[in-house]
């Protein structure tokens, strides 16, 4: 096979070995052009101009390469290449390139791997990153809850988490919103790290679940908690490979993992990374007006989004216990959901105080832990996930 005709690379400006291809090519020694970028921003907007790049050489010593940028490579057909640099150790396996070459490479080596790995670019590349989750590793059973502000959807995530633990040997709970409010329900004190840190270490390597244990944080309800980002700049400047390896490390860590989360299906790392890994799908929605049309939107954009209709969980949190106000909350619901958003399921919760919970960061009442703990064990019995748990009466309606 012909070497190819544009190579780009990505080099820390105190390498070398970009001149000496520009030296080879200008000899003759290969026959190719050689575009350099000094930034990943330069880089992905010469891969978006249209240019046919058929290959990019990474530099191990730049902390700009990471899966996020080798994934952006790959979806624009160029095969991702990393050369290795003296005094940098890179996991290059665990960021997903094609090929490596070594940091003191000749034009001989560079033409034999070109040769080899650019016919991918006719089939689709084919990444040498392993698996996130072994074969014989069974990830936990991933609960999303998400729902619009002030419809107490941290409540209902940590209600969930309390219930779960009541029999299974490990939950976690993630704080994933950009806003989160665990820290303060779980008077956590010290500052802790958390899921940007875990994004962090991800960007470039695989990491051992086993490193969790310096993350979590033991709460008095039977579930673990890990913290989110530490702030809306953060939130928003997480990568989505990493962010997505991330979530499969603590899913490999936990048996059970609730994510509370934004519920932001569009441009959220953490959210989005949720849609095919999620089991069943929470929305938390108030008895209010309002409410109900936050509600009945967030369930419809899940649905958009490919969340299957039979994994999705409407909790309607503070609503009477007296049927008529629960009958009228039913008819709103179809209504606005319309014929190709029903039936989906939903349960109630009572109107509960919990200022007192909040305050001493105790267990909460048995009132709001079991209906939701019972209809999320009723979803996931239904798909053949887990077994259901008999701690009580199903309490899930069908909605249509």
């Amino acid at each position: 096979m012909s070497n190819p005709q544009l190579l780009a690379a990505l080099a820390h400006p105190r390498s070398n070995w970009p001149t000496a291809i520009a030296r080879w090519s200008t000899s003759g020694a290969l026959g190719l052009d050689l575009l350099t970028c000094l930034s990943a921003t330069e880089l992905t907007a010469a891969l978006a101009s249209g240019r046919d790049i058929d290959a990019v050489l990474l530099d191990g010593a730049s902390v700009q390469v990471d899966r996020d940028l080798v994934g952006s490579i790959a979806r624009h057909g160029s095969v991702p290449v990393g050369v290795e640099a003296a005094s940098v150790v890179t996991d290059w396996e665990a960021l997903g390139v094609t090929g490596v070459l070594g940091a003191d490479f000749d034009a001989a080596e560079l033409t034999s791997l070109l040769g080899r790995i650019c016919d991918q670019r006719a089939v689709g590349s084919r990444r040498l990153i392993r698996a996130s989750l072994d074969q014989d590793e069974t990830p936990a059973t991933t609960i999303s809850v998400c729902g619009p502000g002030g419809a107490g959807t941290s409540v209902v995530a940590m209600a969930l988490a309390q219930g779960m633990a009541q029999d299974a040997g490990s939950v976690v709970l993630l704080d994933g919103a950009v806003r989160g409010h665990l820290a303060m329900y779980h008077d956590v004190g010290d500052v802790i790290p958390g899921l940007g840190d875990l994004v962090a270490r991800s960007r470039r390597s695989t990491i051992d679940p086993a490193e969790l244990n310096d993350l979590d944080f033991a709460t008095r309800r039977g579930y673990r908690l890990i913290l989110g980002a530490t702030s809306v700049r953060e939130s928003h400047s997480l990568p989505q490979a990493a962010t997505a390896e991330a979530l499969d490390v603590i899913r490999r860590y936990a048996e059970v993992l609730v994510v509370d989360h934004d519920g932001d299906l569009v441009s959220g790392p953490l959210s989005t990374s949720l849609i095919d890994r999620a089991s069943v799908w929470v929305v938390a929605i108030d008895a209010g007006i309002k409410g109900i049309h936050d509600g009945a939107r967030f369930t419809a954009e899940a649905l958009d989004a490919g969340v299957p209709a039979e994994r999705v969980l409407l909790v309607c949190n503070r609503t009477r216990r007296s049927d008529p106000s629960r009958a009228t909350l039913r008819s709103q619901l179809r209504a606005l959901l319309g014929a190709e958003h029903n039936p989906v399921q939903v349960v109630f919760l009572p109107r509960v105080h919990l200022e007192g919970v909040h305050r001493d960061a105790v267990p909460f009442p048995r009132s709001l832990v079991d209906p939701v703990a019972t209809a999320v064990r009723q979803v996931l019995a239904d798909q053949g996930t887990v077994a259901r748990a008999p701690i009580g009466p199903t309490l899930i309606e069908a909605v249509g």
